[in-house]
């Protein structure tokens, strides 16, 4: 959270230079660790996560792309074995009941086709990650990890007013890309893919 109010305060640092600036907030969910969460070999279940995401956006004079910051974090219940004894806190339990939380901050590109009525375009940037795993509700028991992400997103804006718009964004959030392509690496959760589906609002400052 600390590393996105200092990129807003950079943002806004040098928004005299911007010809739009943009903030924006969303919620959804979507669908979490897809490829393991559907490998019939382990025995865990992601469930749907709350997402909430907050971003500013500038747009230089003339530019095609946008500049994205992005801090979104998700949160999720998670059951099943501890198919990698990762726990080491309670290493005799295997079966679990728990959560999972990431906190991300991103930084995108993103063009938008702008009309009257609405806009639409995509993104696409780079990040980091901070994933947190709790083995119990108490949420005493944990690892946690961090790892770049990559991440790919679809964006149609509905302009209520001028500076008001209702946003809709599905996106792909790639964890761990370097480790994915190496199958000897392989962790619980960590590397894999993410569908996220989110919907908020769009406020132009500037």
């Amino acid at each position: 959270m600390k590393k996105f109010i200092l990129a807003i305060i950079i943002i806004y640092s040098i928004k005299s230079n911007a010809q739009k600036l943009d903030f924006g907030f969303s919620s959804g969910t979507g669908q979490l660790y897809i490829i393991e969460n559907y490998d019939s070999n382990i025995n865990i279940t992601y469930k749907s996560p709350l997402v909430l995401s907050a971003q500013i956006k500038f747009t230089p004079i003339n530019s095609y792309f946008g500049l994205k910051i992005k801090f979104q974090n998700l949160a999720g219940k998670v059951n099943g074995d501890d198919w990698q004894q990762i726990n080491v806190q309670s290493p005799v339990i295997n079966n679990f009941k728990g959560y999972i939380e990431n906190s991300t901050l991103l930084f995108e590109l993103e063009h938008l086709k702008e009309l009257s009525k609405y806009s639409f375009g995509y993104s696409f940037g780079i990040g980091t990650t901070k994933e947190k795993i709790f083995f119990n509700d108490k949420k005493t028991d944990y690892v946690e990890s961090d790892f770049m992400v990559i991440n790919f997103s679809g964006t149609y804006i509905y302009n209520i007013t001028s500076k008001f718009g209702i946003r809709f964004e599905p996106s792909i959030l790639w964890n761990d890309p370097i480790n994915s392509l190496n199958s000897d690496k392989y962790n619980m959760a960590g590397e894999d893919i993410n569908f996220l589906f989110q919907v908020g609002f769009n406020y132009r400052i500037k």
